[in-house]
């Protein structure tokens, strides 16, 4: 985690808060990937991120998009302060790494962030996990998986699935189900024996 969090102070370009007419505008900037937020003031808003094909795309969207901000009649409020939180890491624990089965991609777009698709996936009752794709120059994206025909492990569908990740609640209904498989096919079937009634003399 210190790790993580050493990595995007060296990548963090722009950091800024912007206030104005009752609302909240904030953007963070870590290399290619971007994450901003906005909403009323007094609440967390909602969340937006994206990976940029390269470091210059996503400087001048920053820009562009404070620039936009600013003739709005927003005023700068220092850093950001609902998207660092929001990018602390709250449900790594409620997932496993492993392979998904009948799935599809339910978020072609995908997240820049892993936050964001556990926090989309937990959110969904059908969803069965999520994956980490290879995305741009070592920015992956996430992907929520949903119902459908494929199988999803790692280096799948042509080597473009970095990692796996699994419901927990999911991956423990599965066990169960193959335990019970397992003991059933253990218990050998009774075959009973009906007698023929005597005759009556």
């Amino acid at each position: 985690q210190f790790r993580t969090q050493l990595y995007r102070v060296l990548l963090a370009i722009m950091n800024i808060r912007l206030e104005g007419d009752g609302k909240f505008w904030e953007i963070v900037q870590e290399g290619q990937k971007t994450i901003s937020a906005f909403g009323k003031l007094g609440s967390t808003g909602k969340t937006e991120s994206q990976v940029h094909y390269e470091l210059a795309a996503a400087t001048k969207y920053c820009q562009d998009k404070v620039k936009e901000k600013t003739r709005k009649g927003y005023q700068d409020r220092g850093k950001a302060k609902v998207c660092p939180e929001f990018l602390k890491p709250k449900y790594s624990s409620d997932f496993l790494e492993g392979t998904i089965t009948e799935a599809k991609n339910g978020s072609p777009s995908g997240w820049a962030y892993e936050c964001e698709a556990q926090a989309a996936c937990k959110a969904k009752r059908d969803c069965k996990g999520y994956f980490q794709s290879r995305g741009y120059n070592g920015h992956p994206t996430y992907h929520i998986l949903l119902p459908g025909a494929e199988t999803w492990k790692k280096g799948s569908h042509e080597g473009c699935v970095a990692a796996v990740k699994i419901r927990k609640e999911g991956a423990m209904v599965v066990a169960a189900m193959k335990k019970l498989d397992r003991s059933t096919a253990s218990k050998k079937p009774v075959m009973k024996v009906v007698k023929k009634p005597a005759k009556k003399g």
